[in-house]
């Protein structure tokens, strides 16, 4: 939900002196440029960029001044030097390392010449005006923990164009400063050609959506929702900067004139939570809301609707028109026996899973039976990369001789695992459960348990999906578990919400 301002018209609807003002909760449905009838939900919390701290906000100018070094005589009209500031003073001690960096995140061979330090500072130089166009396309840039940004500067129409660019960039941060509301941290730049005048703003150019992401970061570094509608824009090249606003996760390009599903892969490095795109034409393209909450696995909310975390499956016309579709559940069980025999096994598998006592789980597995641990995405989280180890992703383990390693046979194998694995927490009343029998057998039936919800795996909250084939135990046991696992898949990944249905309380019988 936004608020509006108080006395100053700064809400996002009605009222008298601008946008609103009044002091009125105004929620995002009846804003006027609207976004979402639910707001912008599940604010985090936010990660101040400290813009004048040396791990903070770093600078890197292309200054195409058409010399060859700082303060020697004009030698070459066809150079551009490039001065780069900010840099920590580990990363400022060498040259080197910094232009190999910048050489290969270029498409092309770079011609680069004269470098050296200065108080701080490394200095080149490049061949021509187009190599250092594609350098400062580069901007912004993380090198080794220091924010880079790349500008280019010189004379003539560049001088004309710099300070134009620096005109505005002034008229942004201006606007910025008056119209951003730090309590909803949220801003409203819809027609914002309209509002600043003196300038033309055509946010499909990168330089202007680059000005607009440095004035951000700078000036309300707390923002995490900003309102882009009616601004004409078609592409979105300039967008992956946004990255430098740490907190920005909520975006509206409402009434724009965006076409190409691709476009949409410029935001794919932004931790999207909600997207507004209504009245584009990319809206109109099949499976286009398939393919949108494919590239942005945290979306919560969609062209002003909620997003359910339920699978979806394209159904034919000629099906759907006559068949019945059941209505999804939140637990599925194909007979009674089954839902008993699931619950008692889970209740207490998990009460010593969660325990210190996991070595007690040894009789739950049998010598033939087998376990894996999968890790999904790209482990960035801490308490994911300390499970590399275990990760039995065929994606990522090539050799067959690593995939056979890191499958766990039999139950000495699968409780030694078990018990190195980080301390968890379950509560398997907010998770979803599947439970039949996938062989029909009154000797010896097999059912198939699966359980997918949030976990704690030491202090991080995860998502776990976990494939159980459980079976009667042999008469060994002496009947201590209702069943033993035959096979054991678990799978974990970052965590992308609780459950759309909360299930009912299930009773959990004590062990």
């Amino acid at each position: 939900m936004f608020r509006g301002g108080r006395g100053r018209g700064r809400g996002w609807r009605g009222g008298r002196g601008g946008y609103g003002g009044g002091g009125a909760r105004t929620s995002v449905k009846q804003a006027t440029m609207g976004m979402t009838q639910h707001g912008f939900k599940n604010r985090v919390e936010s990660r101040q960029l400290s813009a004048g701290s040396p791990q903070g906000y770093a600078r890197a100018v292309l200054k195409g001044s058409h010399i060859a070094g700082a303060g020697s005589p004009l030698s070459d009209v066809n150079t551009f030097q490039i001065m780069v500031l900010g840099l920590s003073s580990s990363n400022a001690s060498s040259a080197g390392p910094l232009i190999e960096f910048l050489k290969k995140k270029v498409d092309r061979p770079v011609c680069v010449s004269n470098s050296r330090v200065e108080h701080g500072r490394v200095f080149f130089t490049v061949r021509s005006h187009e190599e250092a166009q594609i350098l400062a396309a580069l901007t912004p840039l993380l090198y080794n923990d220091d924010r880079i940004e790349l500008r280019m500067m010189s004379g003539g129409k560049r001088k004309e164009n710099i300070n134009r660019m620096s005109v505005i960039e002034r008229s942004i941060g201006e606007f910025v400063r008056l119209n951003f509301d730090p309590q909803s941290k949220a801003l409203n730049l819809a027609q914002i050609q309209t509002k600043i005048t003196g300038v033309e703003l055509d946010l499909n150019e990168t330089a202007i959506t680059s000005a607009l992401w440095r004035v951000l970061s700078r000036t309300c570094p707390t923002i995490e929702t900003i309102n882009l509608s009616q601004n004409m824009i078609h592409t979105l090249a300039g967008f992956p900067q946004a990255f430098i606003c740490r907190s920005l996760k909520n975006f509206s390009f409402e009434g724009n004139m965006v076409k190409e599903i691709e476009q949409l892969d410029y935001l794919k490095n932004l931790h999207v939570v909600e997207l507004d795109l209504r009245n584009n034409p990319v809206t109109g393209l099949p499976k286009y809301k398939i393919e949108v909450e494919r590239k942005f696995p945290h979306l919560r909310y969609l062209d002003a609707q909620e997003i359910g975390l339920l699978c979806g499956f394209d159904v034919p016309s000629y099906i759907s028109g006559s068949v019945e579709i059941p209505p999804s559940k939140q637990l599925f069980f194909d007979s009674e026996e089954t839902k008993a025999l699931a619950i008692a096994f889970l209740a207490k598998y998990f009460q010593l899973f969660d325990s210190d006592a996991r070595d007690k789980l040894l009789d739950a597995y049998t010598d033939d039976s087998c376990f894996s641990l999968t890790l999904g995405g790209e482990t960035k989280l801490k308490a994911l990369r300390d499970l590399t180890k275990f990760n039995r992703n065929l994606i990522k383990r090539q050799k067959l001789e690593e995939r056979v390693q890191l499958l766990r046979v039999g139950r000495l194998q699968i409780n030694q695992m078990i018990v190195e694995l980080p301390k968890t927490t379950h509560n398997l009343n907010m998770c979803a459960m599947d439970a039949y029998q996938v062989h029909v057998s009154s000797a010896y039936p097999i059912i198939c348990i699966h359980l997918t919800g949030p976990f704690m795996l030491g202090d991080e909250k995860l998502t776990f999906d976990r494939t159980m084939l459980v079976a009667p135990p042999s008469q060994r046991l002496g009947g201590a578990w209702e069943a033993v696992v035959v096979n054991d898949q678990l799978h974990i990944r970052e965590f992308t919400g609780a459950p759309t249905q909360q299930p009912q309380q299930q009773p959990q019988p004590q062990p």
